[in-house]
């Protein structure tokens, strides 16, 4: 197992946020910030996942504890900050849903807990927009029949339907798993981690043209710094690249796509400064470093990068910057990085 990893994972714990905020970035980098909703500890904490709109126009999200049994919650905001709690995860049902935005399905929402269940190593749900919740698995580690552990992301939708995901731990190594479950509840454990296809995946799955799906591991593969791997619906997976810390170390966010059908990421830590990296990578497996940060142009990026109707995308880091507080950042496809905000 890679020390590294395992010394990253209180991010997890950092990389949160007691305020539900929305701000915008105008072209020349101003910021207008509007505080929709406090969460105060008593009704939740810790929005740490990203929220999805419905076509009514309302948002849905999750917070990591909190609620009737500080267990999590799920709720529901109105663009104008009416909050409505949905649901609130008692041990049971899950609990700690942490950074696993939700997914829409043709009946509900689809997602995951990181602990909680049967065994309290975390769920697969389904939820209504009404709040009837209903748990899909209880993921058991490394008992048989060796599902996985702490699932911490969201689920990617085949094209058939299917939801696929990633577990942290668990599977036969207790490094991690990727997982197909359909609409109906059908399991199935479709890879197992063992360190040197790749370790400890925090990031989510994307679905790409070719119908398969494409994700990466904060540790392990050749070097022990992580990976970048494809994976077909029926579980075949290929490591595509593995880190070897000078060109990045510890990806966490999900993988982008351009309109060419590149993937960009953002690694955590590794670089020329080892503060993280901004990456491209082509189908044919083309790695390119596009972007090293220094700390002056930001610091540790821990999120997924947002392709904009301008063709380039944006992205935030969590330090660095003028203030060590953080930035937002955009970069063009070439690599051509510009610094539009420092918090």
């Amino acid at each position: 197992m890679n020390s590294n990893y395992y010394k990253l994972l209180s991010v997890r714990q950092i990389v949160m946020a007691f305020l539900t905020l929305a701000f915008v970035i105008s072209a020349n980098g101003g910021v207008i910030l509007t505080n929709l909703y406090s969460f105060d500890g008593t009704n939740a904490a810790l929005p740490e996942s990203a929220l999805i709109q419905t076509a009514g126009g309302d948002f849905y999200g999750t917070t990591a504890f909190g609620g009737s049994n500080h267990a999590g919650t799920i709720f529901r905001l109105t663009p104008d900050g009416v909050l409505t709690f949905l649901v609130s995860f008692n041990g049971t049902n899950g609990a700690q849903p942490i950074a696993a935005k939700l997914t829409p399905g043709k009946d509900g929402f689809y997602g995951v807990t990181y602990q909680g269940g049967t065994t309290n190593v975390g769920t697969v749900f389904r939820v209504t927009t009404n709040g009837d919740l209903i748990s899909l698995i209880s993921f058991t580690g490394t008992n048989e029949p060796c599902l996985g552990a702490n699932p911490h992301c969201e689920l990617a939708q085949s094209l058939s339907g299917d939801f696929y995901g990633t577990t942290t731990l668990g599977g036969d190594s207790n490094l991690g798993t990727v997982f197909r479950l359909t609409p109906d509840g059908d399991f199935t454990n479709l890879v197992s981690f063992n360190g040197t296809n790749g370790e400890s995946p925090e990031a989510g799955l994307l679905l790409a043209a070719d119908g398969n799906f494409y994700g990466t591991t904060a540790a392990g593969g050749a070097n022990g710094d992580g990976t970048i791997f494809r994976l077909t619906p029926d579980g075949t997976l290929t490591t595509l690249f593995s880190f070897d810390g000078a060109n990045g170390a510890a990806p966490f966010g999900k993988l982008a796509l351009d309109k060419a059908g590149n993937f960009y990421g953002t690694t955590y830590i590794g670089g020329s400064s080892n503060m993280g990296t901004i990456f491209r990578l082509t189908p044919a497996g083309d790695f390119t470093n596009l972007v090293s940060f220094t700390g002056v142009n930001g610091r540790s990026p821990y999120g997924e990068l947002t392709l904009a109707d301008d063709a380039n995308f944006y992205g935030t880091t969590y330090v660095g910057g003028t203030n060590d507080g953080g930035t937002v950042f955009c970069v063009t496809p070439a690599g051509v990085f510009t610094s539009l905000v420092s918090f």
